[in-house]
């Protein structure tokens, strides 16, 4: 949690601030899941629906800080439009900050993120409304849409990874290729956690599921929530310990400042 903490003020003035935001918000979570999981040992159902949640939500801020961190990659550039590509340095160049389609697929798995958080949360509030059985069903079906678009947006970050890696993997400037190449490792133990999300959300509905955070397999909680979850943590903080905060700032800097001077030599007297 404190390594999070740092790395969160470490990272305050980089491109994608929220995304180590995000960091500290999953340690939160898992501390108040297992606080509240430990703690209430006669819990009714607004308790369980709230340990519920809280105990398989955290693979989703874990997602959604993967595709944000993907931003720090691509910051907005105060490059002049009289500058060209040949006049640019090997680091502006590398980076592709005005690569326009990659804002706006970035835009879209953001977009996505989100709408998975709030069919969750939204999902399983309402499953636990038993007095109405309209409303469990309802929410059930909203938890379940909320696990297949975490589906599609896993499978969306796995091609852009991979594009972007086979694509500009080899050129990239050695803060974005740590990054890409910590979102390729975080993808796959991400993976085994919306496994075990998805098999919660379908079988909340079946009594003594092992799949039930609070009531089923310890082992299959273990193996494919907390170690996993670790797993991606102790890679984010490694990333954010080791990159620079203001690589996007940087690039842009002297990639204005290099142009300057360079304009500046050629239209210098002899």
């Amino acid at each position: 949690m404190l390594a999070c903490v740092f790395v969160c003020y470490k990272q305050r003035r980089s491109p994608a601030p929220a995304a180590w935001f995000l960091l500290v918000l999953v340690c939160l979570i898992r501390i108040a899941g297992a606080t509240l999981s430990s703690l209430t040992p006669n819990p009714n159902v607004g308790v369980d629906a709230a340990t519920f949640a809280l105990l398989s939500a955290g693979g989703l801020p874990l997602l959604l800080l993967m595709v944000l961190l993907l931003s720090q990659m691509y910051p907005p550039t105060s490059r002049s439009p009289h500058q060209n590509d040949a006049n640019l340095p090997s680091s502006a160049k590398t980076d592709f900050p005005s690569d326009q389609r990659a804002h706006y697929a970035i835009v879209v798995l953001r977009l996505l993120s989100l709408t998975t958080l709030a069919l969750t949360i939204a999902g399983v509030r309402m499953h636990a409304q038993k007095d109405s059985p309209d409303v469990v069903r309802i929410g059930q079906r909203l938890a379940e849409a909320g696990a297949i678009v975490s589906l599609a947006l896993l499978g969306a970050s796995f091609c852009g990874d991979g594009f972007l890696w086979c694509r500009y993997g080899p050129a990239l400037e050695r803060n974005s290729r740590r990054i890409l190449a910590a979102n390729v490792v975080a993808s796959v133990f991400l993976t085994i956690r919306l496994v075990y999300f998805c098999l919660a959300i379908f079988t909340a509905e079946r009594v003594g599921s092992r799949w039930n955070p609070i009531s089923g397999s310890v082992a299959a909680l273990v193996c494919m929530v907390l170690i996993p979850e670790f797993v991606v943590v102790l890679i984010c903080v490694y990333v954010g310990l080791t990159i620079d905060g203001s690589m996007g700032k940087d690039n842009d800097q002297n990639c204005t400042r290099r142009t300057s001077s360079k304009s500046d030599d050629e239209t210098s007297p002899a």
